[in-house]
């Protein structure tokens, strides 16, 4: 299928597919995709059938997926990775210090 053979019912079929099994950032990340590239067809191409599917796609509405639930990190947990940074550094250093020597 050519570029400027796609319109807007093409795109909406095609993210219902990607979108399948409740995978809205796959589709979000494809229909994301596809804008940058009839935007680089635009601006740097100046092609014809990329400024008429940027136009479909700019007047197109797609779901956004929705936030994760943000988690924090426990004081444990920092002080897990704090001390572990700390023994990578030191081990590092032993090596550089022994390969010195």
């Amino acid at each position: 299928m050519a570029l400027d053979e796609i319109n807007a019912e093409f795109l909406k079929g095609y993210h219902k597919k990607w979108v399948g099994d409740g995978r809205i950032a796959l589709g979000h990340s494809i229909v994301t995709k596809l804008r940058l590239l009839a935007s680089f067809g635009v601006t740097v191409l100046n092609d014809e059938a990329c400024i008429r599917l940027s136009l479909i796609m700019n007047r197109l509405e797609f779901p956004v997926p929705t936030a994760r639930e943000k988690v924090g990190l426990t004081l444990d947990q920092v002080n897990a990775i704090r001390e572990k940074a700390h023994w990578i550094r030191q081990s590092r250093l032993r090596r550089r210090c022994s390969i010195a020597v």
